[in-house]
C-alpha cells in the first residue's frame, strides 16, 4: 500500500456522495481521514478494510501495488503498440480508466499520452482533438520519453486527418527522442520507422521512403513480423513505381505475394494483386490492370471498407480511361453507397475523389467542375499540403476546358498545374 490509497478513498467518497463526516463517522476522527485523503498519512490494514467496504472499494485496487500499476500501464501500451484494439479497450474500461478517475487523470502524463493514442486507435478524432489541445498546454514541461510519444501520437493524429507532411516532421521529432528511453525499444523503433516511411509515400518524398522502409524492413526480419514484412514490400512496390522501375515493383509485389501465401493472409493477397493491377495500368497495360484489380476485389471480402473503396476508384479511372460507360455507371453507384455508408458527410481525399469523377463522368459543364474544384478541392488539398493529387486535379480542369475548345482557360490551368508540382520534394 502506498499514499495513492487515500486518492482512491477520496474517489470512492465523492462517488458515493459522502461527506468526511459520514464516512469517518464511528470508525477514525474526521480529521484523520483528511490527513488520509491528503496523502499525509498512510493508514494500518485495518482502518483500510474498514474504509473499503463501506465505500465497497475492490479490494484488488487497494493491495495494488505501484510496481503493478506501472505493469499494467506497460500491458496497455503494448496493446495500444500492438495496434491490438479489443485488449487495449478491455483493460482501458476496465482498470486504466479507472486509475486516470481515481489519480484525476491531470497529473499523470504518461497515461494521458497513451490516452491519446487509445482514442486515435478508435479513431475517435474528436476525444482525440481534445486530448491533444489538452496536452499541447502542458508539453513544454514533458520529459524526454513524454516528448517521444507527444510527437509520435501527434503525427498519428494528423496523419488520420491526412496531414501527411506534418506528420512526417512530427515522426521525424520523435525520432530524435527515441533513445533517450528503453520501454519497448525495438517495437517502437520499428513501428516509427515504418510510420516515417508511410508518411513520406504520403507526402511523395521519395528519398524518406527508401530509407525508413528499409530500416523497418531489417526490424521487421529481425523479429519475424512476416505480415508486415509484407506490407514493407509493397510499400517499396510503390516506390518503384514513383520512380517508374516497374521491373522492381514487380519483384517486390512477388515477394510480398510469396509471404501472403505462406502465412494465408486474403487481405494481404488482395494488396498484392491490387499491386500487380496498378504496376499494369502505368504501363498502359489496361486490360491486364484490370483484370489484377477484379482478382483483389474478390479477395477484399476480409479488407477494411477504406481499402475496398480505394480499390473500386481505381476500377473506374480505368474503365472510364478505356470508355467502358457500363462498368463505369455500375462501380460509381457501388463507390456512392459505400462512401456514404462508411463515412457519411465526412470529408477526405476518397469522398473528395468520387464527386470529382462525378462530375467528370456527368461530363458536368468545365465551368460546374471550375466552382466544385475552387470550393471544396483547392481549399482542402493546399491546407494539407497534397500537392501531387492537386496537381492531377489542376490537370483534370485544365483537359474539361482543353476538350470543350476553352484553350484561353486550360492553358491557365495547365499552367497553374505545372506551379504546383514545383512544390513536390525531390
Amino acid at each position: 500500500m502506498d499514499n495513492r490509497i487515500g486518492q482512491i478513498i477520496k474517489h470512492y467518497r465523492l462517488q458515493a456522495n459522502m461527506t468526511q463526516a459520514e464516512l469517518a463517522d464511528g470508525l477514525i476522527s474526521v480529521s484523520y481521514l483528511s490527513k488520509i485523503e491528503n496523502g499525509n498519512q498512510i493508514p494500518p490494514r485495518d482502518i483500510v478494510e474498514l474504509l473499503s467496504q463501506r465505500l465497497d472499494i475492490p479490494v484488488e485496487l487497494m493491495n495494488q501495488s505501484k510496481d503493478e500499476h506501472d505493469k499494467l500501464i506497460e500491458n496497455w501500451i503494448d496493446y495500444l503498440l500492438r495496434e491490438d484494439v479489443d485488449s487495449a479497450t478491455n483493460m482501458y474500461e476496465n482498470s486504466i480508466k479507472q486509475i486516470l478517475e481515481i489519480t484525476n487523470s491531470t497529473i499523470d502524463i504518461p497515461i494521458e499520452l497513451h490516452k491519446f493514442r487509445y482514442f486515435l486507435l478508435l479513431h475517435d478524432l474528436d476525444k482525440a482533438m481534445q486530448q491533444y489541445q489538452h496536452l499541447n498546454m502542458q508539453s513544454k514541461k514533458f520529459n524526454e520519453m513524454e516528448l517521444y510519444y507527444w510527437y509520435k501520437y501527434s503525427g498519428i493524429f494528423w496523419d488520420l486527418q491526412e496531414y501527411h507532411s506534418r506528420a512526417l516532421q512530427l515522426f521525424l521529432k520523435a525520432e530524435k527522442h527515441m533513445d533517450k528511453f528503453v520501454l519497448h525499444e525495438q517495437k517502437e523503433h520499428t513501428d516509427l520507422y515504418y510510420r516515417l516511411a508511410k508518411a513520406a509515400f504520403a507526402s511523395k518524398d521519395l528519398h524518406k521512403i527508401f530509407h525508413y522502409n528499409k530500416k523497418a524492413l531489417e526490424l521487421f526480419r529481425s523479429r519475424y513480423l512476416l505480415e508486415e514484412c509484407s506490407e514493407s514490400h509493397l510499400l517499396f512496390s510503390n516506390y518503384f513505381r514513383q520512380i517508374h522501375d516497374y521491373t522492381q515493383a514487380w519483384k517486390c509485389t512477388e515477394i510480398a505475394e510469396d509471404i501472403a501465401s505462406k502465412i494465408n493472409c486474403p487481405t494481404l493477397l488482395a494488396k498484392c494483386n491490387e499491386s500487380y493491377g496498378s504496376i499494369e495500368i502505368d504501363q498502359q497495360h489496361f486490360q491486364a490492370g484490370i483484370d489484377y484489380l477484379l482478382k483483389s476485389y474478390e479477395l477484399c471480402i476480409h479488407s477494411n471498407m477504406e481499402q475496398k473503396i480505394g480499390l473500386i476508384l481505381k476500377l473506374i479511372k480505368v474503365y472510364y480511361i478505356q470508355n467502358s460507360s457500363d462498368e463505369v455507371t455500375k462501380w460509381l453507384e457501388q463507390v456512392i453507397i459505400s462512401a456514404q455508408e462508411f463515412y457519411g458527410n465526412k470529408i477526405n481525399k476518397q469522398t473528395l475523389d468520387i464527386k470529382m469523377l462525378e462530375h467528370r463522368i456527368n461530363e458536368t459543364n468545365p465551368y460546374a467542375l471550375e466552382s466544385f474544384i475552387k470550393k471544396d478541392i483547392i481549399p482542402y488539398f493546399e491546407e494539407r499540403s497534397l500537392h501531387f493529387e492537386l496537381q492531377l486535379y489542376l490537370r483534370q480542369l485544365a483537359d474539361a476546358y482543353y476538350y470543350h475548345q476553352q484553350f484561353q482557360l486550360a492553358a491557365y490551368y495547365y499552367q497553374m498545374s505545372l506551379k504546383t508540382h514545383n512544390y513536390l520534394p525531390i
